[in-house]
């Protein structure tokens, strides 16, 4: 679909073709990254610089101080430069097929929940920013689960079935032994 029909769908619509504005931010924060494309302006910096700063570009040009670029993928980019962006991406992409591989050999359902955390954080970092954001809870979510997959990869897994028993004693003084849990 290009752009000429998504257009037109979204004129049906009566919708805004830019994302409320998203995508004219999007175009200059592009042009801002061509500066230092490699490492970024480093981690919080570039939103934080004030009116002395790159982002001041951004910000004349819609005449407000945007926080953030609304696109997660962008504020990687413009905050750590290709390299941020290229691990980003790895350990996306490597939970994500970590987490269909488990999904694939469990039927337990709380293997689904990584899977789709991890789409919707890819969908919602389309048009907001919650990647390395402090105290914001989708990303929180985000590394919570990835350290519990892959703590659960790196748990030693035993090939023996170990049983607890323990053992009542009745007044009879006969004494009976049984599973703690069936």
């Amino acid at each position: 679909m290009g752009s000429g029909e998504f257009g037109a769908i979204a004129t049906f619509l009566n919708k805004d073709i830019t994302l409320t504005g998203r995508t004219d931010i999007w175009k200059l924060v592009v042009d801002v990254i061509h500066k230092k494309p490699w490492l970024g302006y480093g981690y919080d910096a570039f939103w934080s610089q004030g009116l002395k700063g790159d982002a001041a570009y951004v910000w004349r040009a819609f005449l407000w101080e945007a926080p953030h670029s609304h696109n997660g993928f962008l504020d990687i980019w413009v905050q750590l430069g290709f390299v941020g962006l290229a691990l980003l991406l790895l350990g996306l992409y490597f939970h994500f097929f970590h987490s269909l591989i488990q999904l694939r050999y469990t039927t337990e359902p709380e293997y689904l929940w990584p899977v789709l955390l991890l789409v919707y954080c890819v969908f919602n970092n389309l048009t907001e920013t919650t990647f390395l954001r402090s105290n914001d809870l989708l990303w929180v979510l985000y590394v919570a689960t990835t350290l519990q997959g892959y703590i659960t990869v790196m748990r030693p897994q035993s090939s023996s079935i170990v049983s607890l028993h323990f053992t009542s004693h009745s007044a009879s003084g006969y004494s009976a032994s049984r599973p703690l849990a069936d």
